[in-house]
Order: structure tokens, then C-alpha cells, then sequence
């Protein structure tokens, strides 16, 4: 979606730090995988936690790696400056991680991964025919609290089911989604 380099692109909301006996193994898995596939990353930056991991594996894989930055933000090691975008504020971020995207994957993250992931739940919803195909990498059981009130809002008819949300912990599973999913 980016050019003409790109054969596709995976957007990734995740944290910018890893809490201490945090296994980052299938994080990697997930990133060798879907670059394997021929995806480049998109992300909002960050050479650090989750958010560096999936950097430096795409990078090691010679995928691209676009990142969306504020203003006063420094350009990641893994970015060359010609695939920076800079935004003014960090709603206009998350507006452009998704629509850069052919494909979005949320990984664990703070408040800033979860504003992400309601952004693009939002997004989806008021406009289905423009939804992205969608991971939610819950391989901590990181989401289920989360899913758990989303189903019972669902159920009670707060809001619709999102056909694009694949849930899954199988990073294989994952990444044969997004290919299969994204135009």
C-alpha cells in the first residue's frame, strides 16, 4: 500500500517497553514469519520493548520498516528517513498506522498500544468495507480480559462483530491469516 517496493504491509500496534520475565520468543517467531512472507513493517517507532523487536527482526530479514512519527520524534535505527511519516499528535498517528496498513496485527502494549486497538476497532466498524484483516496476538492470554467485555458488549448489543479479527496465541496461524486476508 506504501509503493511500489512493498508487496504488503503489516502494520503492528505494540509496547514500547517488555516487562521483566516477559518471553519476546513469539513476538520474533510472528515477525520472521509474516517477513517471510513478504511483508514490510509499519509502525509508529521506537527502538525499544516489543515495538524494537519487531523493527530489528524485519530488518534483519530486508523487509522495510516505514515508521509514523510525531514531530519532535528521532527517526529509528531500522528507518531510513525517505519511509518516515510525520504526524502532529498521536490520534493522527494511529489514523495513518491504519491506513498505511494492508494488514494490522496488536501485540500486548500500555495505553497507547489499547488507544491503537480501538482506534482501529472503530475504524473497522463504521466502515466494514474499507476493514483491514486484523490479529490480535494474545500468546499471553494478554487480551482475554479485554475480549471478555467486548463479547459481553456484543452480546448485549452495543456493538457489531468485527468478520475481520482473527484471535489467536499460533503465530502461523497469524501470519497465514493476514496473507490470505490482505489484498
Amino acid at each position: 500500500m506504501l509503493g511500489e517496493h512493498a508487496t504488503k504491509v503489516l502494520t503492528c500496534f505494540a509496547g514500547r517497553v517488555v516487562p521483566a520475565g516477559f518471553d519476546t520468543q513469539p513476538v520474533q517467531e510472528l515477525s520472521q514469519k509474516a517477513a517471510r512472507q513478504g511483508f514490510d513493517l509499519c509502525y509508529g517507532g521506537g527502538e525499544t520493548g516489543l515495538l524494537g523487536i519487531l523493527a530489528e527482526t524485519f530488518h534483519c530479514e530486508g523487509r522495510v520498516v516505514h515508521a509514523t512519527l510525531l514531530q519532535d520524534e528521532p527517526i529509528p535505527c531500522h528507518v531510513s528517513p525517505e519511509n518516515v511519516v510525520r504526524v502532529t499528535s498521536a490520534v493522527q498517528r494511529s489514523q495513518m498506522l491504519i491506513q498505511r496498513a494492508d494488514a494490522v496485527c496488536v501485540l500486548p502494549g500500555g495505553w497507547g498500544t489499547l488507544a491503537e486497538l480501538f482506534a482501529l476497532l472503530h475504524a473497522c466498524a463504521e466502515s466494514p468495507e474499507e476493514a483491514k484483516p486484523c490479529v490480535l496476538f494474545n500468546e499471553w492470554d494478554f487480551f482475554t480480559g479485554l475480549l471478555n467485555a467486548l463479547t459481553t458488549l456484543q452480546n448485549e448489543g452495543w456493538m457489531a462483530v468485527l468478520s475481520d479479527l482473527l484471535i489467536t496465541n499460533d503465530a502461523t496461524q497469524a501470519v497465514t491469516f493476514l496473507e490470505k486476508s490482505s489484498p
